[in-house]
């Protein structure tokens, strides 16, 4: 497992407050679920989910549109995907849905998925991916800008119906990058709990709403803010 800032909160700090709160320890988490590290990593303050029992994290992946787009009613369109410092973390293969308005609405399933297949990573502010088209053959959609979308997983035993991949009940607590140059460590840290500071919502990526919602039905306490410091 790797460790990419050195220091509690993220080279780019995304917690203030005191060095400390209610964590998991070092449990495992699976390498190829990462982005490369030469094109991004996962910063400190990305939602996971810790899992006591098997003493492993996943990753929550969510990633905001950075200007509103028409799904049009071809195969497949373009769509711009914002980056942020810790670079890109979109990997083909995903599979992406509108995440949920309510915490009610997780249970819910979907059945308009959009998955990755292309990605351009030159630019600087977004990333541009080719996805498919739930709308194909249909009416067109437009995707406002803002909009949140996450990893979405099919239900094994419902075929078309999709949910949220990983249902977080935590936060990483540092970097967490496939770099050579990264730290080498035994697992990656889970935060549960940060009394005395806020999380700095404008230096992680987006988290929807309703996972807010969930994390604070398990019991996460940290306070957000729009801060830049």
């Amino acid at each position: 497992m790797i460790k990419w800032s050195k220091t509690y909160g993220g080279a780019r700090n995304v917690f203030t407050g005191s060095a400390g709160g209610v964590t998991s320890g070092q449990y495992f988490v699976d390498l190829d679920t990462l982005p490369d590290g030469s094109i991004g990593c996962i910063p400190a303050g990305t939602p996971i989910l810790i899992d006591d029992a098997a003493r492993t994290i996943s990753i929550h992946y969510a990633f905001e549109l950075y200007e509103a787009e028409d799904t049009g009613t071809e195969a497949t369109f373009e769509a711009k995907i914002k980056k942020g410092y810790e670079g890109s973390r979109i990997q083909a293969g995903m599979i992406l849905g509108v995440a949920p308005s309510t915490l009610a609405e997780l249970s819910v399933a979907t059945t308009s998925v959009y998955t990755v297949t292309t990605i351009d990573r030159t630019g600087a502010l977004y990333d541009v991916v080719t996805v498919t088209n739930p709308n194909v053959g249909n009416v067109s959609a437009t995707l406002a800008a803002g909009t949140v979308f996450i990893e979405m997983t099919e239900d094994a035993e419902n075929s078309g119906d999709y949910y949220a991949t990983v249902l977080p009940n935590g936060f990483t607590f540092y970097d967490v990058s496939k770099n050579d140059d990264a730290v080498l460590m035994y697992g990656v840290d889970g935060l549960f709990c940060q009394i005395d500071g806020v999380l700095l919502t404008n230096r992680i990526p987006p988290i929807a709403d309703s996972i807010r919602d969930y994390m604070r039905s398990k019991d996460v306490y940290v306070r957000y803010s729009v801060s830049k410091e």
